[in-house]
């Protein structure tokens, strides 16, 4: 245990116990479900014009799908709004089955045409959002997860502002009627977002709101969503309240040092505030991060047997060449990428072996050795007791 998570539990135990002195209550035990959870999720996507300066590399298509590989379950149910000053487009809520839906969902994201909204209006999004999920017979879980890269810009458009007010308003009420989690996501690479606003809309229905200034930031703020969002759909129901048993005379002298204890632990959770979730933040394993277009050949025919283009988030912190070219069990196991504090990275850690050969941009990765992989690198295994050669590009974002 690290010494946030230490601190933590030492401060919750010193506030439980005073509690227990002062106010004696009936024990009431409840469990909980860690794994993940099945959600009902709608991603509204800003489609501006302005997209082709802020996310020329369309990042933000990537980060819907990296959604898609980490919050959405089999028994989830997921849709997709596309807005401008209106809604230009939308996909209506599905049920994902198996990986056939997950990989349709994605396809549609990759076929998404050039943005080229001229006014933007967040509310028309967020609305139509807020609108497909409460249209569902039953809600498990609800989450809307709203992307935009500007403000409100109503130039040229046949909405006004009260009429944007009054959207806002109704499906801010709507949202929190129906405990719809928000989370507002703000590419702000031109310092146009409204934070305000995006603040507001998060906090008003219980989400958070992230604020990112380039959109290689996006897969980092994702991972953070997809764990808030599974710990929050995992809390436990509050039971009815259990009064404390009345005392008609009270130990004046025990509250006197409890009061002191009491204060004496606000004051030490004010001062350590700022350090604990820092502390905490750290010592989270991050996603892997960055996508590699991959090629397996056999050297023996010379036939390509797979080509595929794989996002690393979906793998966690770690994955190998092996699992990646779908060949888990022969010596292709033995290169792995991982991240750390650097970034992603390849490791070689078949020792002696003189049927392997392994490079990044040309260079030799000797066994034990571990290479940072930049943007654009190239990889090159080549296994030739099992006529294998794996060729693959690395892409941050």
């Amino acid at each position: 245990m690290n010494v946030g998570k230490r601190i933590t539990v030492l401060l919750v135990w010193s506030m439980l116990l005073v509690t227990i002195f002062l106010y004696p209550v009936s024990a009431q035990s409840t469990t909980g479900d860690n794994g993940k959870k099945t959600i009902n999720l709608v991603i509204v996507l800003d489609r501006t014009k302005s997209l082709l300066q802020t996310d020329p590399n369309k990042l933000s298509q990537e980060a819907a799908k990296l959604i898609v590989d980490l919050m959405v379950q089999n028994g989830s149910k997921i849709g997709l709004v596309q807005y401008t000053d209106k809604v230009t487009d939308r996909l209506d809520i599905i049920a994902i089955k198996g990986q056939d839906e997950r990989n349709k969902f994605k396809a549609y994201l990759d076929g998404l045409g050039v943005p080229n909204g001229q006014g933007t209006d967040i509310s028309t999004g967020l609305k139509e959002g807020v609108s497909m999920l409460a249209g569902l017979q039953t809600l498990e879980n609800p989450v809307i997860i709203l992307l935009t890269d500007g403000k409100n810009d109503l130039k040229g458009s046949d909405r006004t502002l009260d009429i944007s007010r009054r959207d806002l308003e109704l499906s801010l009420g709507i949202a929190k009627n129906k405990k719809i989690l928000v989370y507002t996501i703000g590419l702000n690479a031109d310092g146009s977002v409204d934070k305000d606003m995006l603040s507001r809309i998060a906090k008003e229905t219980g989400g958070k709101s992230y604020i990112v200034a380039k959109a290689s930031d996006l897969p980092d703020i994702i991972s953070n969503i997809s764990t808030d969002v599974d710990q929050l759909s995992s809390s436990i129901s509050t039971g009815p309240e259990i009064p404390g048993k009345a005392k008609n005379l009270f130990p004046w002298n025990k509250l006197l040092y409890s009061l002191l204890g009491i204060i004496g632990a606000t004051a030490l959770v004010m001062f350590l505030q700022k350090g604990i979730p820092k502390l905490i933040e750290n010592a989270k394993p991050k996603p892997l991060f960055g996508k590699i277009k991959l090629r397996v050949i056999n050297t023996d025919t010379g036939w390509e047997e797979v080509r595929q283009s794989i996002i690393l988030a979906a793998y966690g912190t770690s994955v190998t060449i092996g699992k990646l070219a779908d060949n888990p069990a022969g010596t292709l196991n033995k290169i792995v990428i991982a991240r750390n504090g650097q970034g992603v990275c390849l490791t070689n850690s078949e020792a002696g072996s003189e049927e392997l050969s392994v490079s990044v941009n040309g260079d030799k990765v000797a066994p034990g050795q571990k290479v940072l992989l930049t943007d654009g690198c190239t990889l090159r295994v080549v296994v030739g007791v099992e006529s294998i050669k794996v060729e693959a590009r690395f892409s941050e974002f």
